[in-house]
């Protein structure tokens, strides 16, 4: 669920330089796993809604148990990389002409 109160122009006026927006999808999260590769302990990732007051959209993104090293904080960030979508380009916070 995409909650979009005031547009694109309203959440670039809120970035800072060079800022941008990304979708993730959150079965596509869910989907995420990781293995560390010296105990062989399986992570999996999840995401929860975590409505801000200025922000109802907001979630966050965690392991399941929660990551125990930055290897594998490193290896979920990637993969989350791998799967989000450029929503709104860093160049909207140029001042519309």
């Amino acid at each position: 669920m995409i909650l979009n109160y005031l547009g694109p122009a309203a959440t670039c006026d809120r970035f800072s330089a060079g800022s941008g927006v990304l979708s993730i999808i959150a079965s596509e999260v869910r989907g995420l796993f990781v293995t560390h590769g010296t105990s062989g302990q399986v992570y999996g990732v999840d995401v929860e809604q975590v409505p801000l007051p200025d922000n109802p959209a907001n979630a966050e993104i965690f392991g399941r148990p929660p990551f125990d090293s930055d290897r594998v904080f490193e290896r979920t960030k990637q993969s989350l990389a791998r799967i989000a979508t450029i929503t709104l380009l860093p160049e909207c916070t140029s001042p519309p002409e």
